[in-house]
């Protein structure tokens, strides 16, 4: 899951809350509301948490030999781990500096070692002030960091997809930066007051010097002209 300043976006984090949360806890705030249907990701999830609740306050010490039941309990968790943490890894890796820390959310399995069941990651998706290109090449960031794991959740998209609404606004603001500067450019007129007059009777020192570099480049090619003259003559005779 990816925690957002201003938008979160969510991944196994939310499920394994909610599946923290039993059916019946919902119906308790209203009697008369029907229980919440969990996904098959929140199933899956609970029944790993009361599996393993249910073994540690078993009698089973965590030193102990685990049984059958408790190893499988066990190895979905570890399963279960290693999908949360590469999922985690893949938000925080495609966000860069937009990136915050990963927290986890645990519990303890049959063996007493912490596995995580949720993760979140902060990310930072708010628009650079004045500065729409910026705020461009960081939302491309973010909307790589939503859709990075192998398996988005619903609410990955749904971050992806603000944060590309975000992009074609701060497109639409580029777009009328360069429009306006154009127009600025376009209407420059030079200021007659700065263009200088040539005074034949009374030349300038720049623009003396003007005149006697044209005057050598003349000679120049005078010179190469008469060059070229005598070898074709030569060429000839």
């Amino acid at each position: 899951m990816i925690t957002a300043t201003a938008n979160p976006l969510v991944a196994l984090s939310q499920l394994s809350q909610k599946a923290l949360q039993p059916a019946e806890a919902t119906a308790a705030s209203d009697p008369n509301a029907p229980a919440e249907e969990l996904t098959e990701e929140q199933l899956a999830v609970q029944k790993l948490q009361e599996a393993a609740a249910g073994k540690n306050n078993s009698e089973s010490p965590f030193a102990g030999q685990l049984t059958e039941e408790e190893q499988k309990v066990v190895d979905d968790l570890k399963e279960t781990d290693a999908r949360v943490r590469s999922h985690e890894q893949a938000h925080k890796s495609a966000a860069g500096p937009y990136a915050g820390p990963v927290s986890f959310e645990t519990v303890t399995g049959p063996d007493g070692q912490q596995y995580a069941v949720g993760g979140e990651v902060q990310i930072d998706t708010s628009p650079i002030p004045d500065n729409p290109q910026a705020t461009i090449q960081k939302l491309d960031a973010v909307i790589r960091a939503a859709l990075a794991p192998a398996d988005p959740s619903p609410q990955d998209f749904a971050v992806a997809r603000a944060a590309q609404q975000g992009r074609a606004q701060a497109q639409r603001e580029l777009q009328e930066q360069h429009a306006v500067e154009q127009e600025d450019s376009g209407n420059t007129a030079p200021n007659l007051n700065e263009i200088e007059v040539f005074d034949p009777n009374n030349p300038t020192a720049e623009q003396k010097q003007q005149i006697n570099q044209l005057i050598q480049g003349l000679n120049e090619t005078e010179q190469l002209t008469e060059t070229i003259r005598g070898g074709l003559f030569d060429a000839i005779n």
